[in-house]
């Protein structure tokens, strides 16, 4: 145990509401957002994640602007309170649901009022062709998701997500934007698929930048659904079919990537020059996609990793690393400084960074039982660990 002088002059910082409210109101307009006090919402919103209902704590998501909305549960006037704790956590089973939200808004008279509860996944992404993952709501609007005790995922359109748990505030890094190897296999993958004889060859709405986003928001979905789970789970990618270290308990086959070639071609074959009949079919193919997406995403449920080779065709699942013999160092992707062997982390954590430190070219999602996302990859020279990482910014769900 430390001395207690020792204890009294540490530099350790300690985090909670009101420094994530700090950290949100660089992006804080209260006209758009429609209340005026961020930072009480915030510490009612903290305060209300604390207190158990039979022994489960509230995740439900809150989301405060301007935006119209369809297909709701408005309140009658007057609109309910949410000024107290109480009041919040007894609405919370009502939006429990990760794909629902409560519409709050405010002001200094009457404080903060439910308006409405809504489906918060089919109105925060736009449903048409050319916006398959752009997020749609307008800048300036908070979205607060509560996700167990303490533990606060933020946004102000179109900043960072803020991540508050355990006494400390991350900011979360956009994983389509910063696994670099990852998104040039899915752009490679892309560019093949619209070159020649292929059926939308020349269509003049699909690039290859649009599908790789497209893709992106898939696998997103994927992961995202794992990191809502309390199981965690790991998902490996071998630069070759046959990887000798890699050894899939349950060998299958099944290609997420084909899955998604085939709704877009569909999608153009039905749709023509359409745009509104785009618009409708791509909506009625993407539930089906996102399935299917959470459908592999479950396969990571069992002991062990779920294999894709380079061409993100399933070699199977509950695999564990065996005989693999690291040699590459593994380095922090963002300073460049040279980090131990698994530099923290489970068990997951120690075996992707062993792999990708033994099999050149490999890459490693890795999701703790916490819901924290990790990735590791390397090349010839090199291994490399990307910490703090956001699904939720990609997928139209983002928080």
């Amino acid at each position: 145990m430390k001395p207690l002088q020792e204890l009294e002059t540490s530099d350790e910082t300690f985090e909670g509401p009101e420094e994530l409210a700090a950290k949100l109101m660089p992006y804080f307009d209260p006209d758009v957002a429609g209340i005026d006090d961020l930072s009480r919402l915030i510490k009612l919103l903290f305060h209300a994640s604390l207190i158990p209902d039979e022994g489960r704590y509230p995740r439900f998501r809150v989301i405060c602007g301007n935006e119209t909305f369809g297909h709701t549960v408005e309140f009658d006037v007057p609109w309910p309170s949410m000024n107290s704790v109480e009041a919040i956590r007894y609405l919370a089973p009502a939006i429990s649901d990760p794909n629902t939200a409560v519409r709050i808004v405010g002001d200094a008279r009457q404080g903060f009022r439910a308006f409405q509860i809504l489906d918060f996944q089919e109105h925060s992404a736009r449903g048409d062709m050319e916006a398959i993952s752009e997020v749609s709501l307008p800048e300036g609007t908070l979205t607060v998701r509560v996700d167990g005790p303490g533990e606060l995922r933020a946004t102000i359109q179109p900043g960072p997500v803020f991540h508050l748990r355990g006494n400390k505030i991350r900011e979360l890094i956009a994983f389509d934007k910063a696994v670099l190897p990852f998104r040039g296999l899915v752009r490679q993958l892309c560019e093949e698929f619209l070159q020649p004889p292929d059926a939308i060859k020349g269509d003049p709405v699909l690039s290859a930048e649009l599908l790789v986003d497209g893709f992106l928001y898939v696998w997103a979905t994927m992961m995202a659904d794992v990191i809502n789970s309390p199981d965690g789970g790991a998902f490996l990618i071998i630069p070759h079919r046959h990887c000798p270290c890699v050894e899939p308990r349950f060998r299958a086959k099944g290609n997420l990537f084909r899955a998604f070639e085939s709704t877009i071609v569909t999608l153009i074959q039905r749709a023509g020059e359409n745009v509104s009949e785009g618009r409708k079919q791509w909506l009625l193919q993407r539930g089906h996609l996102l399935r299917v997406a959470r459908m592999y995403g479950r396969l990571s449920a069992t002991d062990g990793a779920v294999v894709f080779d380079s061409e993100l065709s399933l070699c199977g699942f509950g695999a564990k690393i065996v005989g693999a013999i690291p040699t590459l160092a593994l380095h922090d992707a963002v300073t460049g400084h040279l980090l131990d062997e698994g530099n923290g982390g489970g068990m997951r954590h120690r075996s992707a960074a062993e792999f990708v430190r033994a099999v050149p070219g490999a890459i490693a999602f890795v999701i703790s039982q916490d819901g924290d996302l990790s990735a590791f990859y390397s090349d010839d020279e090199r291994a490399y660990r990307l910490s703090n990482l956001d699904a939720w910014g990609t997928v139209s769900d983002f928080l």
